[in-house]
């Protein structure tokens, strides 16, 4: 997968807009991380999941000194059930409400860009 620095703060042409940028990249593997960390639950409770999409967004913030840093990251699957009507299981329903603990934030794991 073809990399570049992200044309926001290294200027065309030393960047390439068209390339995965190091923030788009460390969102996709958050999304990818929960993915897994969800499907491997459900397949341990033997749930046949038919599809799952992320559309997850990243949200740089700049502090007073003018560097950036990765502050929020919404994930937002859509998963699709093998099931009639495609509901959620009820036995799963309460595993998703509950709020998650031990979670990776981006304020644990702060890094300046």
């Amino acid at each position: 997968m073809p990399a570049s620095s992200s044309p926001h703060v290294v200027p065309v042409p030393l960047s390439n807009h068209a390339n995965v940028g190091p923030e788009e990249a460390y969102v996709a593997a958050i999304s990818s991380c929960h993915m897994l960390f969800f499907l491997n639950l459900a397949a341990k409770r033997t749930f046949v999941i038919d599809s799952y999409e992320d559309a997850a967004v990243g949200e740089m913030t700049k502090e007073p000194d003018g560097k950036s840093w990765m502050s929020r990251i919404n994930l937002r699957p859509n998963i699709v059930f093998q099931a009639p009507g495609n509901q959620l299981p009820l036995r799963l329903r309460s595993f998703t409400t509950r709020p998650m603990t031990n979670v990776i934030s981006p304020t644990r794991s702060r890094r300046r860009l």
